[in-house]
């Protein structure tokens, strides 16, 4: 999960008020300014009269439980991504092609955050593949806000968590060791001016810290499950994740180690620890990407 921190422009201190549909049970809500959580995208749905989602449907809008309206859309009908509802969970699947969710709207700007993400990458095929970014408009996520990233090469297990924006650009991997694909990670970064005190999380253990310039972290875009940038062209949408996410919680404000170590243990209790996300199977017409051992040099 990634939390943002304390101290942003623009954006509220707390998110007491999260939506009447929220899960109950999140245990720490001030400073919450995003909360995708699709296993109540039933609730949000009744409360405001539109039609169920069913398993395996395209997702055209993820509401935002803090009370933000920061919902994310997809108006593109074949770049929608589908919901996997298992029991009383429900996930998004992003297909690594060209599947993705985004909101836009007025400009936030964050001095230090925490980004919290549940996810469940299924590979990597380098190029950056991304759980989240964000940017101000028509500037490269690295460069206006963040990005969150598999890094530029293949890797044969969860093995890299890119974490990289304003302030403090370029890549540097935070995770240490390696993990499964296809298991649901919980992704914990938190970010504030100054030596060391941008750090990544995973599955309740710290990993990785880096160092980063007293810059703002802005967003009027937020990218979920891709990243938007280019070089030598206006931003895109690129870097799509072939994966699922299960929740995004974003604060403006960094959270202390026990609140940090509330929600894990409240997605711990959701989810359960590491659980299982199988890959879905090649759509029509398309085959699986298999690694070629010892290819030759280029």
């Amino acid at each position: 999960m990634l939390a943002l921190c304390a101290g942003s422009v623009g954006v509220p201190k707390s998110a007491l008020a999260v939506e009447p549909w929220a899960n109950g049970k999140l245990p720490v809500r001030a400073g919450l300014v995003v909360w995708l959580d699709p296993s109540a995208e039933k609730q949000a749905r009744q409360q405001r009269e539109l039609p169920a989602l069913a398993d395996a449907d395209p997702v055209a809008i993820l509401h935002d439980a803090s009370g933000n309206r920061h919902d994310v859309v997809q108006e593109n009908p074949p770049a929608r991504p589908r919901i996997r509802i298992d029991g009383r969970r429900a996930f998004v699947q992003f297909d690594g092609r060209a599947t993705s969710l985004a909101w836009t709207g007025p400009l936030k700007s964050f001095r230090e955050a925490t980004i919290i993400v549940a996810a469940a990458p299924h590979d990597n095929p380098g190029d950056f593949t991304a759980l989240l970014a964000m940017n101000a408009n028509d500037v490269n996520d690295y460069v206006s806000g963040l990005n969150i990233d598999q890094g530029p090469w293949p890797s044969e297990q969860f093995e890299v968590v890119n974490f990289e924006g304003a302030g403090f650009g370029g890549v540097q991997n935070l995770k240490q060791g390696r993990t499964p694909f296809s298991k649901l990670h919980r992704i914990g970064l938190t970010t504030a001016p100054g030596s060391g005190a941008t750090a990544l999380y995973v599955n309740g253990q710290a990993a990785g810290q880096r160092e980063r310039q007293d810059q703002p972290i802005r967003m009027e875009r937020l990218t979920i499950g891709a990243r938007f940038y280019a070089h030598g062209q206006p931003p895109q949408t690129c870097g799509f994740l072939h994966g699922e996410i299960a929740e995004v919680l974003i604060y403006d404000r960094v959270l202390t180690a026990d609140e940090l170590a509330a929600v894990d243990r409240y997605l711990v209790d959701k989810f359960g620890e590491l659980r299982d996300v199988p890959a879905p199977p090649p759509a029509a017409g398309t085959k699986p990407l298999v690694r070629v051992a010892d290819p030759p040099p280029v």
